[in-house]
């Protein structure tokens, strides 16, 4: 790409912009390590997009058009640019992160999840020190009545979520909530590993078309207190 003959911007597209919104656009196009024709095409298409909230609205056409970018320049914007819509939408989710302080909550949060299916599912909710919910897995995916847990599996999902605490629902497609002997030793030795990570289990519901159930376990910690 011959840098020096990309057009200068017009007066008309002007918009201002701050010397570091240049140089973080030279440092995408650079690699990290940009030099001065990085930056002056940094500057141009900055001005020619009006700025930085023209360049979150530019497409590739836009970017490309004055001839300054290359097409591989163009893709490293692109990709920064939805990279940094992802963020704000995740920061937006947790701003507004569903509280699980409860049965009835997580109840809840389940239902309209689970309550049609015909399979067996098992999902893992982790939460924060405050239980706000920080992620959904589904750990398990059985048949019409059961389900195989992985439990190193389990434990290694609720760990990357960044968990505090996590809690465990899962259906019963013959629509009876009431836990059976494997529900019950099933989680018991999960919440008897989880203690030895410092990440509790705090319940697990089961959810049976409208109805549902906790899975009583001897290691059982109260929410309410918990999630104070």
């Amino acid at each position: 790409m011959n840098h020096a003959a990309a057009p200068a911007p017009d007066a008309s597209s002007y918009a201002p912009c701050t010397p570091r919104d240049v140089e973080l656009i030279a440092r995408l196009l650079g690699g990290g390590a940009p030099l001065a024709h990085h930056r002056a095409s940094a500057l141009r298409v900055l001005h020619g997009v009006g700025g930085l909230r023209g360049l979150a609205h530019a497409g590739r056409t836009r970017l490309a058009e004055r001839g300054v970018l290359g097409d591989d320049e163009v893709d490293t914007l692109l990709a920064a640019l939805a990279l940094s819509r992802r963020l704000h939408r995740a920061r937006t989710a947790t701003n507004k992160a569903i509280r699980l302080t409860s049965p009835q909550a997580i109840a809840s949060w389940a239902l309209p999840r689970l309550a049609h299916l015909e399979h067996e599912e098992v999902w893992a909710l982790a939460l924060n020190a405050q239980c706000n919910l920080l992620g959904a897995r589904r750990v398990a995916l059985g048949g019409l009545s059961s389900v195989s847990i992985s439990l190193p599996k389990l434990l290694r999902d609720v760990v990357a979520e960044g968990a505090r605490f996590f809690v465990l629902v899962h259906n019963h497609p013959s629509g009876d909530p009431t836990p059976s002997a494997e529900d019950v030793s099933v989680t018991a030795r999960i919440a008897t590993a989880a203690a030895t990570l410092d990440v509790p289990l705090l319940d697990h519901v089961i959810i049976a078309g409208r109805a549902w159930s906790c899975v009583p376990f001897a290691v059982a910690l109260e929410m309410a207190s918990r999630c104070a």
